[in-house]
């Protein structure tokens, strides 16, 4: 067996257990976009024994109009947050670090799931997701959705670095 995938890597100032990361995979754990037990112990699981250095969490929609299928992730709204504190917790218990993919589905998002017509940077449609919506609404059209989402992206990043501080407090108490 490989030694140099057991070994700690630290990337600037993260440091994995070893260099073995796993890759996002759709689960279809989170009804609702919410995290559940469900969730929890898939990812639980997946991290115990220190197995794995890094965790991509599955794609997760920044906005609801950018959802790609039902049961997807998400980390659009407040009421999010809980989840995805607990979320990061049990992972973190295992020794594991924990990143998230994030996305927009653009023009292959789907009224259907959605609720909204798709919208993308260009007013090509995708004919394979293109079922209620002749064209997406060109991305210039929703301005007015900007500040909201501008918003909702600086609260998750004042989550990210609240759980970081609380991380390295819990470190330093340890000492």
């Amino acid at each position: 067996m490989n030694k140099l995938l057991h070994t700690p890597l630290t990337v600037h100032n993260v440091e994995l257990a070893n260099r073995l990361v796993m890759p996002p995979m759709a689960t279809g754990k989170t009804p609702n976009g919410t995290v559940q037990d469900d969730l929890l112990a898939y990812y639980d699981a997946r991290s115990k024994g220190g197995c794995i250095g890094l965790i991509v969490i599955e794609h997760a929609y920044v906005s609801p109009e950018g959802k790609a299928h039902e049961s997807q992730l998400s980390v659009s709204r407040d009421t999010d947050i809980p989840g995805l504190t607990k979320l990061v917790e049990t992972i973190h218990k295992n020794n594991t670090r924990v990143i998230a993919q994030i996305n927009h589905a653009g023009s292959a998002a789907m009224e259907e799931i959605t609720g909204y017509p798709a919208i993308s940077a260009s007013v090509t449609a995708q004919p394979e997701y293109a079922r209620k919506s002749e064209k997406p609404v060109v991305a210039q059209k929703r301005r007015a959705d900007d500040a909201e989402q501008k918003e909702e992206k600086r609260c998750f990043s004042l989550l990210c670095k609240k759980v970081c501080r609380s991380r390295a407090a819990r470190k330093r108490s340890r000492v």
